[in-house]
């Protein structure tokens, strides 16, 4: 229970008791938005590192990834593409940290609001770039492995037919969906709860200008 909710127990439990201002509420507010939002930037920031961790640990383990990628002109790009992605991620990262600081310093209630509405917009776009990345980076991936694991040797030594090629896509592409869903669960799960603190928090600096 936070700094608000135990205001407004106690407002109900004590008629004696002295109502705070609009301005100390609006004060609260302000400085539980600006810890939501800097508990968002350091979360993202963790969720980078990882990201670079275990592509370092992949690329340097998985000697024959490393060959596939090095003979597959498509992975070669793919390979190439998933670095511009970072920089992306970084640009987020880096709206996460310019909210946090206006969100910090900002006194007026209107442009709190404002920033509260578009730090919530800016994560919303994170969670969905990263989710859709996710999932076309893996269909991609795994779509040039098993053509190159089933299709390239398989075919004349086992006679794949084209109903198994459809089976063992459809299976890869099911797979994929499914972790994708899994993805954006975990998603909704840590960062929905920070926006849903944003959004309580916004409802509560508009009811509190009324």
């Amino acid at each position: 229970m936070d700094e608000l909710d135990l205001l407004k127990k106690h407002w109900k439990k004590e008629t004696d008791l002295p109502k705070i201002s609009k301005d100390e509420i609006g004060k609260i507010i302000h400085k539980k938005s600006s810890s939501v939002v800097k508990w968002i930037f350091i979360i993202s920031i963790i969720e980078l590192l990882l990201g670079i961790i275990l592509s370092f640990f992949i690329n340097s383990d998985d000697k024959s990834t490393a060959d596939l990628i090095d003979k597959n002109a498509f992975l070669s790009f793919i390979d190439k593409f998933s670095y511009a992605l970072y920089i992306v991620i970084i640009y987020f990262i880096y709206k996460f940290y310019t909210m946090y600081k206006k969100i910090s310093v900002e006194d007026n209630t209107t442009k709190l609001t404002e920033n509260i509405m578009q730090t919530r917009k800016v994560v919303r776009h994170y969670m969905l770039f990263n989710v859709i990345t996710f999932f076309v980076m893996c269909v991609s991936v795994s779509w040039v492995v098993i053509q190159n694991q089933v299709y390239n040797q398989g075919f004349s030594q086992h006679h794949v037919s084209t109903i198994q090629f459809v089976i063992i896509y459809g299976i890869m592409f099911f797979i994929i969906a499914i972790m994708t869903v899994i993805f954006w669960f975990v998603y909704k799960l840590i960062y929905g709860f920070f926006l849903r603190k944003l959004k309580r928090n916004y409802d509560e600096l508009k009811k509190n200008e009324a």
